[in-house]
């Protein structure tokens, strides 16, 4: 537990970072470039990320998960890390071949040429799997918070105006390609040059079969992510799109200090899971305690405060879509539900079967409520959907794993409803506050929770109160 603790710390160390800097990066570019280039980036983005996902997503989670597993067998784990990094090479070539013919006649051939490197930087040249695995969060950790601040740094000094979104694409590629080329340093260094031992043709043919279901999956979850953007982009729906997609990002990053723990849990749930422990049980309801802690108030806090937020944090031109952006901000929810489900649950047991089905049928109830929805009521016929499939994603991933572990169970009980009851109170609280101060209401707000929580004897928060009590006696 404490190894758990230390690596969160750091983690959440690093993502009260990730959280400054986009408080920088966002308002900067909603303002700079504006929705329309906003939303020709996106477009992009969401394209080269679905052949990303063709090396990635289908060989990540497995990739790190079985670095987990024979972390301690270094003959047998130098030999896996290997075929797998031959493997995704293998994945890399085909999916660049493909994205490179279907870029050819587009529009925006200039900015998918900088989205190439992109996408060469985050397959080839990836190894943070090999590092998560082995539970080296420092070395990821600082990697990536570099990566940020020059990355933030650059957009400063080199993204001045509208005709700076090639510049902007650029710095995203970069930021990704120098600290993978990076990292491949101290991977070699732990696993020595490559021999032609480790190479195995029937080991490549055995992660084919291993990988599949990963690589489905992949390639939906990618699907479901971007598929809005791009139906959003043949809309001619530019200008939303480019709202729209920030709004997007601003509520992943309020979703990070929660995505860390699943990143951090993961992988010691499967060494947990491969020794036939059964601390993984515990790992998951104190995690989940932890992740409501955090889930609620920013859920609530923020749509206290987003009438003002809105227009400080993005300017004048994303205020008429205030709507959008409460409505949105149910996703924060659904996001830490997830974080419960898949990357605590169904990865480590391998259940990756149950979340594909899940994920199939949530992405093609998605695609029919986007077309539906999008001629109707415009960009928030794809934000209505993306709600709506995300709630049928998790009800139907909790369905099939119910026999493997009672997730309903861990959500909902006596000591949840504690938290949201200090939630709900302390939105009211900041609804009565009638200074537009937004620090102001943030400040009360904490202070409201914090102690809802303690008057509630809300278990965590009694667990820290016992720790911390010994030491004001002092």
């Amino acid at each position: 537990m404490k190894d758990i603790i230390r690596n969160y710390s750091l983690n959440f160390g690093y993502q009260i970072i990730v959280l400054l800097i986009p408080f920088i990066s966002i308002p900067y570019l909603s303002r700079v470039l504006g929705p329309n280039n906003l939303g020709v980036e996106s477009f992009t983005t969401s394209l080269t990320s679905i052949f990303i996902s063709i090396v990635n997503a289908g060989t990540i989670i497995y990739s790190t998960r079985q670095v987990a597993a024979l972390k301690s067998k270094k003959e047998l784990l130098v030999t896996e890390v290997y075929n797998i990094v031959l493997f995704r090479f293998l994945l890399g070539l085909i999916s660049i071949i493909i994205f490179i013919f279907i870029i050819l006649h587009s529009k925006y051939l200039n900015i998918f040429l900088v989205q190439l490197v992109f996408l060469i930087a985050s397959t080839f040249l990836d190894c943070t799997w090999y590092f998560i695995g082995k539970e080296n969060f420092k070395l990821v950790v600082l990697r990536n918070l570099v990566i940020k601040i020059v990355g933030l740094l650059l957009i400063l000094q080199f993204v001045k105006n509208q005709n700076d979104l090639i510049n902007y694409v650029w710095i995203n590629a970069i930021t990704v390609l120098i600290p993978n080329i990076s990292l491949l340093i101290p991977l070699f260094k732990e696993i020595g040059k490559p021999k032609r031992v480790y190479f195995s043709f029937r080991r490549l043919t055995e992660l084919i079969g291993d990988i599949y279901p990963f690589f489905i999956m992949g390639i939906i979850t990618q699907v479901y992510m971007n598929i809005d953007k791009i139906i959003v982009e043949r809309n001619n729906l530019i200008y939303e799109l480019g709202v729209y997609s920030q709004f997007i990002k601003s509520y992943s990053v309020f979703l990070a200090p929660i995505t860390a723990v699943g990143t951090i849990l993961m992988p010691r749930i499967t060494t947990l899971i491969a020794d036939k422990k059964e601390d993984s049980n515990k790992i998951i309801f104190f995690s989940s305690n932890f992740i409501f802690i955090l889930c609620i108030p920013i859920s609530l806090g923020l749509l206290s405060i987003s009438n003002e937020f809105v227009s400080l944090f993005y300017g004048k031109e994303f205020s008429e879509y205030l709507l959008l952006f409460q409505l949105g901000i149910i996703l924060i929810f659904t996001g830490s539900l997830s974080n419960i489900v898949v990357q605590q649950v169904i990865y480590p047991n391998k259940l990756e079967k149950i979340y594909n089905f899940a994920l199939t049928i949530s992405s093609i109830f998605r695609i029919i409520l986007i077309i539906a929805f999008i001629n109707i009521v415009g960009i928030y016929g794809p934000l209505i959907a993306y709600i709506m499939s995300e709630f049928a994603l998790m009800s139907i991933s909790i369905y099939k794993t119910k026999k493997y572990i009672d997730i309903f169970k861990i959500i909902i009980n006596f000591n949840n409803l504690k938290i949201v009851i200090a939630g709900i109170v302390m939105f009211f609280i900041i609804n009565l506050v009638n200074q537009n101060l937004m620090s102001l209401k943030i400040i009360i707000g904490a202070v409201v929770y914090i102690f809802m929580l303690y008057i509630l004897k809300e278990n965590l928060s009694v667990k820290i109160t016992n720790h911390i009590t010994p030491f004001l006696k002092r």
